[in-house]
This record gives C-alpha cells, sequence and structure tokens, in this order.
C-alpha cells in the first residue's frame, strides 16, 4: 500500500510505486515456484493466458486484489498476488472473451473469498457481454479461513 508522508509524493513517484507493486504480483509465488511449475511440465497461469489470447494480448482485472482482514494473518501480511487467479478478457480468433486462470504457485491455486468474488465479477462481464468464459484450474480448492465470521464464506464455495 503507498504510504502517504509528507511531502505528499508527485505523481512520479506515485507510478513508481504503482509499477512495482503490478511487477511484484506478476512474479506470482516466485522463482521457484515457477520453476517447480515448468519442471513439471505446466505452464503458470499468465503463460497460459500469453498462449490462449490472440498475440498473448490481455487485460488484467482485479490484480491487486488479495486477502483482506483475518484471511491475511495475526499481522496483515499475508497478501498472496492476485489472491492466486488471474482474471482477465481480450481476444481469442477476433472474438472477446474472459477468462480466469488459478495461479498454483500461488497457495497451490486455491481460492479465497477475494478471489472468488474477482471471478464472479468476471462471470458477470462475460454475461453482460455475451463472450464465453474459459477457466484454467490448476487449484488445491477452496480456501477457507477457519477464523472468518464472514456469513457468506462458506456458500461462495457450494454453489
Amino acid at each position: 500500500m503507498c504510504e502517504v508522508s509528507w511531502p505528499m509524493p508527485n505523481m512520479r513517484e506515485l507510478v513508481a510505486d504503482l509499477e512495482a507493486r503490478r511487477a511484484q504480483i506478476r512474479e506470482m509465488g516466485g522463482v521457484d515456484k515457477i520453476k517447480k511449475q515448468h519442471e513439471r511440465g505446466k505452464l503458470t497461469a499468465r503463460e497460459r493466458m500469453t498462449a490462449l489470447f490472440d498475440d498473448g494480448v490481455f487485460f488484467e482485472v482485479g490484480a491487486h486484489g488479495t486477502q483482506m482482514g483475518l484471511a491475511a494473518g495475526p499481522g496483515g501480511n499475508d497478501k498472496p498476488p492476485a489472491d492466486a487467479v488471474v482474471c482477465a478478457f481480450g481476444k481469442v480468433d477476433g472474438r472477446m472473451i474472459c477468462c480466469a486462470a488459478y495461479d498454483f504457485t500461488v497457495k497451490g491455486g486455491t481460492v479465497s473469498y477475494t478471489g472468488e468474488e474477482k471471478v464472479t465479477r468476471l462471470r458477470s462481464m462475460s454475461l453482460k457481454g455475451r463472450w464465453p468464459m474459459v477457466w484454467f484450474i490448476d487449484s488445491g480448492g477452496a480456501r477457507i479461513d477457519p477464523g472468518s465470521t464472514h456469513p457468506d464464506m462458506i456458500s461462495l464455495f457450494a454453489g
């Protein structure tokens, strides 16, 4: 998160901070976990999308979404990149589509409340635009925080 201090950061500093956070998100689970994914003969979530979309061009949505509150751990520092699910839209054979790819390099591709919200929004976008929806599922399942008091946490994953 961008900390505000006096004097206030200028636009150049704010953009540099944003780019640094984006670069960190693109690192996914880190070099070692990406290497392990490749050793298994598997592509990463973003590599799959690059192969799917025309010319490898897609627009990612919700990249900064991650765990919050109790799910972020005692110090609030457990912030998995993109919350282990990459959501994007772009063209395949000239036709607009939406795609969600679970990122096994981040927490085994498990889905949390935030990740499920991202996918739900993308699915809504797909329905409104009448665009096909593609899922690349490489996931260990749901990541449910046992200490969560959110009443809809379980029901989101049930149906």
